[in-house]
């Protein structure tokens, strides 16, 4: 009998994205576990046991964890064989085609480009969804809390001595303008490839020819496009990449993504401030409050059971 694999995830996640749709064109069930990245709770001990990046998505399946969006969009493949393949065979021209744009893809740093907008002013996008000051003091808050869970907990302080240096590294790389910048303009170089390539795609909806980047099928260069494009979206870099007609070719595409039912069910909401920011940060303040809700309310049982009975049996004793 197939278990539902569960996802440890975040809404705003760009790499969360990826899972979600791969699980949403897969068409499999499974059980979500939101992560507050945006207070740290993927640095809390619990968290760093399972994957000790710190890092979503996660997923749980058989006892199997797993730790890397593609590996996570790989186990699908595995697990669903009789579906099309996210990842075709290399050998054939569909997966040599396929192969080509993921990696293209993945040499994009959409972390640098993401950071980037709101590091340095110089660099002009429609959207800043922090200041400057604010990206330094989230990083430097994370830091701090990792050496709060280290000191806490002595036999993880590689752990998160490790992931400090690196959060560290990562941050000093986003401070370097040139360093974004060289992101920015590898990015143009690899979208003016990916117009070119659909220019040569003729879109017929009647008999399904070839409607996605590489093949009738939505494939995992399709799935990493797609999270790219929205993630330009939601930092407000389309219009210099692709949207008012800067790249047309592009444009229909986002657009016809836009409606696909997978990924409306997996990113519909991951560039929405409130389902991704404020949404998040209730449900990370209840679940911590948990407790101490339930002791709040069992001691007022304790009171009230204690008032009510005395005073019954204050009555009892007074009739004797």
């Amino acid at each position: 009998m197939f278990s539902s694999p569960l996802l440890y995830h975040a809404e705003g996640s760009f790499y969360s994205q990826r899972a979600r749709l791969g699980f949403e064109e897969k068409g499999i069930g499974y059980r979500k576990q939101l992560v507050n990245i945006h207070v740290g709770e993927q640095t809390e001990p619990w968290f760093i046991r399972l994957n000790p990046h710190g890092e979503v998505p996660v997923m749980e399946h058989n006892k199997r964890i797993i730790i890397d969006s593609e590996a996570i969009l790989d186990y699908l493949d595995q697990i669903v064989p009789e579906a099309p393949r996210f990842t075709p065979d290399p050998s054939t021209d569909e997966g040599a085609k396929v192969k080509h744009f993921k990696i293209l893809f993945k040499s994009v740093m959409i972390e640098l480009i993401t950071f980037g907008t709101m590091l340095h002013p110089e660099i002009e996008s429609g959207k800043k969804l922090l200041t400057s000051a604010q990206v330094q003091t989230k990083f430097g808050i994370a830091v701090k809390r990792m050496q709060k869970y280290a000191a806490k907990s002595p036999e993880m302080r590689g752990i998160y001595e490790g992931k400090i240096a690196r959060t560290q590294t990562r941050l000093s790389k986003m401070l370097d303008l040139e360093t974004c910048m060289n992101s920015i303009h590898h990015l143009e170089e690899v979208l003016v490839e990916v117009e070119e390539e659909l220019s040569k795609v003729s879109f017929q909806e009647s008999t399904g020819e070839a409607p996605w980047l590489c093949s009738r099928n939505f494939t995992i260069a399709d799935i990493y496009l797609s999270t790219i494009l929205h993630r330009l979206v939601a930092v407000g870099l389309d219009q210099r990449y692709f949207s008012g007609r800067k790249r047309p070719h592009l444009e229909a595409y986002y657009q016809r993504v836009l409606k696909r039912r997978s990924f409306r069910r997996a990113c519909g909401s991951s560039n929405s401030k409130f389902w991704s920011w404020v949404y998040p940060y209730f449900v990370f303040k209840f679940k911590h409050s948990v407790p101490s809700l339930v002791g709040i309310g069992i001691l007022g049982l304790a009171v009230f059971a204690a008032y009510r009975y005395t005073d019954k049996f204050q009555m009892i004793r007074d009739k004797f």
